[in-house]
C-alpha cells in the first residue's frame, strides 16, 4: 500500500527496492491521488498497471461521491500487507483512513500488517478538536485531534489498541534516531499530493483546510501558492474596507513572515480577483494552528461577513460546536473548554502508543 511518497532515503521507490531484495510484490494498492500522487483530490482512482514493474495497481479510493474505501478487499492469497505512505500530520488527510480500513481488512482476514514509519511533518504540537461520534467519516476516521503530532506508525498502534474490533497482526518498523521535533530537515523528499508540494504548504495545511471550507476565504488551491495564501474576493475587501494590516499583525505575533497583500487573478476556484497575503511559518514546533485560526476568524467577524460552509466542514473540524461559535450560538469559552478537556484526555490515552521522544506537546486553546 503505497504511492509516490513510498521511497528510500536515496529516492528509490520502495517497490523497486523490495524487488532488488528478492521480495515478491504481487499487488500495489493506491490511495486517494493515485499511485503517482498526481490525481486531484476527490477524484476516484481506477485500477491500473505500474509502468515500471508491470505489477497490478488496485485502487482503494472510490472518489468524492462516497469518500470511501474500496469494498470487499480480498487479501486471501497474500502473505502480508506492507503500508508505506507519508502522512501530512492532519487527521482529515485521507491516507489515515486508508491505513484504518486496510488494518481492519487485514485483521478480519488474518493477514500480517507491516507499517514502515515516517516523520510527522508538523512536528511536536498536538491540538484541536477530536471527532464527535456522529461525525465519523472518511475525512474524520477516528477521534484523533485534528493536528495529532503522531507518526503513521503510532496512529496504527492507536487504531489497533483503541478502535479495531479485529486486531491486526501489526508490526511497526520504526525510524532510527527520529526526534518528534525534527519533521523534515530538508523539506519533503517528494510532494504528498497536488496541493501539498512543499513543507511550507504542509505547514499552512495545519489550518488551511479548515479555512478552505469557509467561503469566501481562498487558500489558493491548484496554484503554486496552495495553502501558503490567505485571501478574500477583492470586491468584498473594497465593500467592507478590510484592514489587512490587522491580519498581518496577528500573523507576525504567531511567528509568520508575510508577503503582500497582493491581488491574484488566476485562482481557478474563484471567478473574480482575490486579494490576500502569502505567508511562511518559521517554526512549526511553536506554531499553534488552532489558536491562529481562532484569532483570524475573530479578525474577520468584525466585518459582518456570512460564511458559507462546504459540505464536510463539520467532519473536517470534527465538531458541530465550531460553526455554532461562528454563528453566535455558543460561547467561545464553552468551545475552548470542551476542546481542551478532550485533548488532555486523549493525550493520556495515547501514551502507550508513543514510539518517539519528545512526547507530543499539547497546545490548548487560549
Amino acid at each position: 500500500m503505497t504511492n509516490q511518497t513510498g521511497i528510500t532515503q536515496t529516492g528509490k521507490r520502495s517497490v523497486d527496492y523490495l524487488h532488488e531484495l528478492g521480495v515478491q510484490v504481487v499487488i500495489l494498492y493506491a490511495p486517494e491521488h493515485g499511485i503517482t500522487g498526481k490525481v486531484d483530490a476527490g477524484i476516484g482512482i481506477t485500477d491500473a498497471v505500474d509502468q515500471s514493474t508491470g505489477i497490478p495497481v488496485v485502487s482503494l479510493y472510490e472518489g468524492d461521491a462516497g469518500l470511501c474505501f474500496k469494498k470487499d478487499l480480498d487479501l486471501t492469497n497474500l502473505d502480508y500487507l506492507l503500508f508505506d505512505m507519508q502522512d501530512s500530520g492532519m487527521r482529515h488527510y485521507t491516507y489515515i483512513a486508508i491505513l484504518y480500513y486496510s488494518m481492519q481488512a487485514a485483521g478480519e482476514q488474518n493477514i500480517p500488517f507491516i507499517v514502515l514509519d515516517r516523520p510527522n511533518p508538523l512536528g511536536i504540537i498536538m491540538e484541536g478538536p477530536l471527532v464527535e461520534p456522529d461525525l465519523l467519516h472518511f475525512v474524520a476516521i477516528a477521534p484523533l485531534p485534528i493536528r495529532h503530532a503522531l507518526t503513521i506508525g503510532e496512529i496504527a498502534l492507536y487504531f489497533n489498541n483503541e478502535r479495531l474490533t479485529e486486531k491486526a497482526d501489526l508490526t511497526v518498523i520504526t525510524m532510527n534516531n527520529y526526534q518528534r521535533t525534527t519533521g523534515f530537515d530538508n523539506g519533503f523528499l517528494i510532494g504528498l499530493s497536488p496541493n501539498l508540494q512543499s513543507t511550507q504548504a504542509c505547514f499552512g495545511y495545519s489550518f488551511g483546510c479548515v479555512l478552505d471550507n469557509m467561503r469566501p476565504f481562498d487558500v489558493a488551491l491548484d496554484t503554486k501558492n496552495a495553502f501558503r495564501w490567505i485571501g478574500l474576493p477583492e470586491q468584498l475587501c473594497i465593500e467592507k474596507n478590510i484592514d489587512w494590516q490587522q491580519l498581518i499583525d496577528i500573523c507576525k505575533k504567531h511567528g509568520m513572515q508575510i508577503y503582500g497583500p497582493t491581488v491574484a487573478t488566476d485562482h481557478p476556484h474563484f471567478k473574480e480577483p482575490v486579494k490576500g497575503i502569502n505567508f511562511t511559518i518559521t517554526d512549526i514546533n511553536s506554531f499553534s494552528a488552532m489558536n491562529f485560526l481562532c484569532q483570524l476568524i475573530n479578525w474577520i467577524q468584525q466585518y459582518d461577513i456570512t460564511f458559507k460552509y462546504r459540505p464536510l466542514m463539520n467532519n473536517i473540524i470534527g465538531t458541530k460546536y465550531y460553526t455554532q461559535v461562528l454563528e453566535g450560538k455558543l460561547s467561545i469559552k464553552g468551545f475552548k473548554d470542551k476542546v481542551n478537556k478532550e485533548l488532555q484526555e486523549f493525550n493520556e490515552k495515547i501514551q502507550p502508543c508513543l514510539l518517539y521522544k519528545p512526547k507530543p506537546h499539547i497546545a490548548l486553546l487560549v
